[in-house]
């Protein structure tokens, strides 16, 4: 399960160590997961596709169900969704992160400072 070239969500590289290790070589995305991972990237078909190196028509053939993603698109599309997930994290993080900021009059603070906030150890 390789991906030929790294895609880039929200500025951010995304590689191969980035998919999940999984006991199965297989893992097949129907078109309602297509459509929701989108959706949630908040993503036009267009800008899928441009990101993914395909067409919008196929994007739009995924998410109708008249065609299934290969299995190297299965593990890009895995990869992105693992990325959004990190990303929305990051995002959960922020409002601890502008908190820690203001009670140490700081203007940038580090991930791991936030880290150690949240489990205690600041």
């Amino acid at each position: 399960m390789k991906t030929s070239e790294p895609v880039t969500v929200a500025g951010t590289a995304v590689t191969d160590t980035t998919i999940p290790k999984t006991t199965s070589d297989t893992f097949t995305w129907s078109a309602f997961e297509v459509r929701q991972l989108r959706y949630r990237l908040g993503w036009s078909r267009a800008e899928m596709a441009r990101c993914l190196k395909l067409t919008p028509d196929m994007v739009c053939a995924w998410e109708t169900g008249r065609f299934q993603p290969s299995e190297e698109h299965c593990s890009t599309l895995l990869a992105v969704l693992n990325q959004a997930e990190s990303n929305a994290e990051k995002v959960q993080r922020r409002p601890i992160a502008e908190v820690v900021m203001r009670d140490r009059g700081l203007s940038q603070i580090h991930d791991l400072e936030v880290i150690d906030v949240m489990t205690g150890k600041a």
